[in-house]
């Protein structure tokens, strides 16, 4: 894992001192927004400060005075109107706005969002006869859409109806005839380009309303700011601040469901993370109007039913997503897919609606772009989600000759084509990539703002840096990185997938779904961790957390010889025949057979088992750079690393290379790795401090018999271990090796049975009795612990 920070360039540190003086905050506040491009107190002011002047005037929108002209006439005579949508949170909320303003002006206004599983996205001509026979419009207006649909306008108008497109995506080479209002026009006057579909439905309300009547639109259009990911600077910077503070004015359902997911006030990490992901579930799962019910209904019954509807359609969503990226996950393995320069996988089981979701969290755990297909019959619909230095619209733009449609920007994109030219289309892809990248391309890069010691980092500075709010896209919440040694971890109380933290004694953290780290927590040496700081309230007392978002760990700690010495031992328990071929070196040639295998790219895990070891190379260990992990490596792209104290090969199914440096006590262990193997040959365990005799391991069995008796459930093998050690006082200096020794044998003679069905429970089979040299992991231990 590679860690950089984001602001490569110089900034005068005096300049940063005087800037911080005249504006009263601290020094890394004023270095975070000089870093953002805010040098001066006219910038200051105008970023923490937006105010209603900040809304430009509409009428530099090009279209905007017709458009203005053809809704005045819809009102005047009554007309018939419809609002043409879209089933994300930025179509819902621009539909949302219109129809608030329209709604008591017009006897008939509606509003239409599609089914993306029945009408497909935008508008098309199916869906334009829909609304049609289905609402009789005189006037339809679409919003978050249409800018693309010059055939469906021409027909449209075909039928004696006027049409208005509002829209914000990127301008098509043959415009609609009729009237458009979109910022990305050319040739218009308008300052800013960045508004989303609800910030130019906005835009036309305020050109009836003026700036000063925006009350009850502006935190409806916030909120679709953030959650359509557009730019928050500028026009979007001052939507967005204006919004947050006019909460108050929240449609009735928007503030139920604030109160369902438990927020107390509405930021933009909020929206991010909580609106936004359950507003979009009812899009997604194929029933926007779900959403569209919580801004617009008024009844309270009603309300209810479609918060709950949402709901579940969120819930259905999770669990189908899920599914999706559990699939993707036991493809790639299989087929080695992590092995290449993108992921590219299609099923007839998918949900197409579902892909982006699983394209993200896939690109976070492989670091190259992925391209996933949901088939329908003979057509392939997909999404693709990329990496920093890879522009997929310009991958896509080289094989358009083999897609049906494609659109989107320069990480994310939709796309389709026909099943029939799949595989041409993948052979594209990859020779792209083979010609356009480099290896360093698809390194893992983790980016941070400012690096601070952590007794920096407390609660009056946490507060400060919120007048960078809100945050979003191209203003995102700073990220700070803290290096540190000392650290106390534990599993969270009824979460063992989640860790907490306190660093340095100091700052508090929370490491979500991180379970699998915490002997990297404890045993590491040293640990880079990068944090966002959120602010909470308890008990009226105002305190800091952290959120881990990635950790990279260096070194091992003293304490750790007795796990590693432990887990080499249990290398013999395997009962497995394996055949598998091992390359030997001697360890003088270590860092030649690491130079060769790391250059290749990602793939090679090295094992160390000894303390002793691990100083003897510990400089040719640090010129490559290596991550460090304890027991494992969890990197789903089998990134290069150093394992200590290796606990099975669970995990290791992606790696091409394991380069043993301590040797290995028996080949059975490889069974199931299909990968090279290259282990020392000059380097042997030796055992120590093991006690053979019949009263040490009699001792263990009586303990481990008598805690059987209470049924109770381990977490795992180490928790059965200290509960021996505190449960019988003349183990309280058991190592956790002779633990192994003695744990290991009973299991083999079979007087003891554990089952993992829920937990780790032990059961011992009554009358059974049987000598210790019947066990062959006995008798090899003994063997192995008289050479010299």
């Amino acid at each position: 894992m590679i860690f950089r920070q984001k602001f490569d360039g110089q900034i005068d540190t005096d300049k940063i001192k005087k800037f911080a003086s005249f504006e009263r905050i601290s020094f890394h506040t004023a270095e975070l927004l000089m870093q953002r491009g805010i040098d001066c107190d006219q910038k200051f002011q105008k970023y923490t400060n937006p105010s209603l002047d900040d809304l430009q005037d509409p009428f530099l929108l090009s279209g905007m005075a017709e458009c203005v002209e053809r809704i005045k006439l819809a009102i005047e005579q009554n007309q018939s109107v419809l609002i043409f949508g879209d089933y994300d949170v930025d179509g819902i909320s621009a539909s949302t706005i219109l129809y608030r303003f329209l709604k008591d002006k017009i006897s008939k206004v509606n509003c239409f969002l599609p089914n993306r599983y029945v009408d497909g996205y935008g508008l098309t001509i199916d869906s334009a006869k829909k609304v049609i026979e289905q609402f009789s419009p005189q006037l339809i207006i679409t919003v978050d859409c249409g800018i693309s649909c010059a055939k469906e306008v021409d027909y449209i108008k075909s039928q004696g109806i006027d049409i208005i497109v509002t829209d914000h995506h990127e301008i098509p080479e043959e415009l609609p005839k009729t009237i458009v209002v979109d910022p990305k026009l050319p040739n218009q006057k308008y300052g800013f380009d960045g508004l989303c579909g609800a910030g130019v439905a906005l835009k036309v309300v305020q050109a009836f309303l003026g700036k000063f009547s925006l009350d009850e639109y502006l935190p409806i259009c916030a909120i679709a700011t953030v959650s359509d990911i557009v730019p928050l600077v500028s026009e979007n910077r001052a939507i967005v601040k204006l919004g947050l503070a006019r909460q108050k004015f929240l449609p009735a359902g928007i503030k139920m469901l604030q109160k369902d997911l438990k927020i107390d006030s509405i930021t933009s990490t909020a929206i991010s993370f909580k609106l936004a992901p359950r507003l979009n579930a009812g899009g997604r799962m194929g029933n926007a109007y779900t959403a569209l019910d919580l801004y617009i209904q008024s009844d309270k019954q009603k309300l209810s039913k479609s918060l709950k509807l949402l709901n579940d359609q969120n819930t259905q969503r999770q669990n189908l997503s899920q599914q999706i990226y559990e699939d993707c996950l036991n493809q790639i393995s299989a087929k080695r897919l992590y092995e290449q320069k993108a992921i590219i996988l299609k099923s007839d089981k998918w949900d197409s609606g579902l892909l982006g979701i699983a394209c993200a969290r896939l690109v976070d755990d492989f670091f190259k772009p992925v391209f996933l297909f949901s088939q329908v019959g003979d057509e392939l619909k997909g999404s693709v989600r990329s990496i920093g230095q890879i522009n997929i619209h310009t991958v896509l733009s080289s094989c358009s000759d083999y897609l049906c449609s494609f659109g989107g920007h320069s990480m994310a994109a939709g796309l389709s084509l026909k099943n029939e030219n799949f595989q041409k289309f993948k052979e594209q892809i990859f020779d792209f990539l083979d010609k356009n990248t480099q290896s360093d391309f698809f390194e893992p890069v983790k980016y941070y703002d400012l690096k601070m010691n952590a007794s920096e980092i407390n609660v009056p500075f946490a507060k400060e840096i919120q007048i960078l709010e809100p945050f979003g896209c191209d203003n995102p919440n700073p990220l700070f990185l803290v290096e540190y040694t000392d650290c106390i971890v534990s599993k969270m109380l009824g979460h063992d997938s989640h860790l907490n933290l306190t660093i340095n004694k100091t700052l508090k953290c929370i490491a979500f779904n991180s379970g699998e780290y915490v002997d990297d927590y404890k045993y590491a040496e040293r640990k880079r961790t990068i944090v966002e700081l959120q602010t909470n309230v308890f008990k009226k007392k105002e305190y800091l957390k952290g959120i881990v978002k990635s950790t990279a760990f260096f070194g091992f700690g003293k304490n750790l010889q007795d796990l590693s010495n432990a887990r080499q031992l249990k290398e013999l328990y395997s009962n497995n025949v394996n055949s598998h071929s091992i390359c030997f070196f001697e360890t003088k040639r270590l860092d030649e057979i690491l130079s060769n295998l790391l250059s290749r790219g990602n793939g090679t895990a090295v094992v160390v088992s000894n303390r002793q070891t691990y100083d003897s190379f510990k400089d040719v260990f640090a010129k490559y750079r290596l991550s460090h992990f304890v027991g494992g490596s969890q990197s789903k792209f089998a990134e290069n690393c150093l394992i200590f104290a290796l606990d099975g090969l669970d995990g290791l199914e992606n790696y091409k290379n394991l380069v043993f440096c301590d040797g290995l006590l028996s080949k059975d262990f490889l069974a199931g790795f299909s990968g090279k193997v290259y282990c020392a040959s000059d380097r042997s365990f030796h055992i120590q401090n093991i006690n053979f005799d019949r009263k040490t391991f009699g001792n263990i069995f009586v303990t481990i018999k008598g805690i059987s008796s209470s049924k109770m459930q381990y977490k795992n093998e180490l928790e059965l271990y200290d509960c021996v050690k505190k449960t019988n006082l003349k183990l309280a200096n058991l190592s956790y090796a002779q633990f192994v020794v003695a744990f290991y044998t009973f299991l083999q003679l079979g007087i003891i049975k554990i089952s993992k069905e829920n937990g780790y429970g032990i059961q011992i089979v009554d009358g059974k009795k049987t000598n210790l040299e019947n066990s062959k992991f006995y008798n090899q231990l003994c063997f192995l612990s008289k050479i010299k």
